[in-house]
């Protein structure tokens, strides 16, 4: 029986495969004090691995070791590259370091509340304490179920019921976005003009704009047409699938935009006629993250205004708002799936909406 004495404690093994180069691989657990122990460990972790094709029964196993496999066994096979980066970011940094340590069968509701109390007390937003309860309570439902390692999750009777502060959003008025657009053209006729301007005449996402190809813009009949989105994996540009399936869909476009788009696809085509990405940086390449970072920082240091992803989605719909369109064409062209969304985080209330509410008292008296 592959078993072995390793000082004082006793130590199992066996083989689990070959890995992609025909490596032996193997899978060893010690700390055993007696030999006995070792071969009933042993046995129970053979007969597991034959029937699963998993190990992770350990009595000790730590909220550090149970999440690495759940993220390895579960996000990498299940979640999209975006949400794997996020659940790694938030796995690593606000979770590892405060439960990481504990024990999986200690974990209990009340350090559960406690761990979260912890992050509140760092005065961190409601979607970054959402997004870090959603990773724990998600990964320690699938510890009750499939993995069979606790009988209860102790997240299950937990709510957040903490006295957020208002989300930061970086908003700019109709003014700064003329200055910005004014100070692109005169300064990046060919690059960063365009994706502002596209972003600023229909609100749509950074990663939306930057995924546009040509093939998805209909000049003709004034449409562009939404179906993926940018990608920045291993240094490539992907296309991928979008947000959430309600973000698919056709946003209609004005004149002022597609005469431009017409100007710029005419010029680029003779510039650079094997691109079929509409957005280009400096270097006739599709701008990245780091290329959009970087402008904004210039915009901000050149121009001092602060402008963010969000700033010209927020601004599209305000703008719409204010000047009598319908929350449900707001939505529709946002493409929130609730218009919730749309009402409690893009729109809010302004001086101009006030006098149209006066006015149309005023018109009704």
């Amino acid at each position: 029986m592959p078993i072995r004495k390793r000082g004082k404690a006793w130590e199992y093994y066996f083989d689990i495969g070959k890995d992609e180069n025909g490596k032996r691989k193997r899978k060893s657990k010690g700390g055993f004090t007696t030999k006995k122990e070792c071969e009933e460990a042993l046995l129970e972790a053979q007969i597991q691995y034959k029937n699963t094709g998993r190990i992770i029964n350990d009595k000790n196993l730590s909220i550090d070791q149970y999440l690495k496999y759940w993220y390895d066994n579960y996000v990498l096979l299940n979640c999209r590259y975006r949400t794997q980066v996020e659940y790694k970011r938030i796995i690593d940094t606000n979770i590892i370091p405060y439960l990481g340590g504990y024990y999986l069968k200690d974990i209990s509701p009340a350090k559960v509340k406690e761990f979260l109390d912890q992050h509140y007390l760092r005065d961190i937003s409601k979607k970054t304490m959402e997004g870090i309860f959603n990773v724990i309570k998600y990964s320690l439902d699938m510890a009750v179920f499939p993995y069979e390692l606790i009988k209860e999750n102790p997240c299950k009777y937990i709510k957040l019921k903490y006295k957020f502060k208002p989300p930061k959003t970086n908003r700019i008025t109709i003014d700064d976005a003329k200055n910005i657009l004014n100070y692109l053209k005169e300064n990046y006729r060919f690059s960063y003009y365009i994706p502002f301007l596209i972003m600023y005449n229909t609100g749509v996402r950074k990663s939306e704009c930057f995924g546009l190809q040509w093939d998805d813009i209909d000049i003709e009949n004034k449409v562009m047409h939404i179906h993926h989105q940018s990608l920045y994996k291993d240094g490539k540009m992907l296309l991928v699938e979008c947000k959430t399936p309600s973000s698919v869909g056709d946003i209609l476009l004005g004149d002022t935009l597609i005469n431009e788009l017409m100007l710029y696809k005419e010029i680029m085509i003779d510039k650079n006629p094997n691109n079929s990405f509409v957005c280009l940086n400096t270097e006739m390449s599709p701008i990245t993250n780091s290329n959009f970072g970087w402008i904004c920082r210039k915009i901000y240091n050149t121009i001092n205004i602060r402008v963010s992803a969000h700033s010209f989605r927020y601004l599209h719909g305000q703008v719409l708002l204010e000047n009598k369109a319908s929350i449900k064409a707001i939505q529709g062209r946002l493409r929130h799936a609730n218009v919730k969304t749309t009402l409690q985080t893009y729109l809010k209330s302004s001086n101009k909406l006030e006098e149209i509410a006066v006015n149309i008292w005023e018109d009704v008296l």
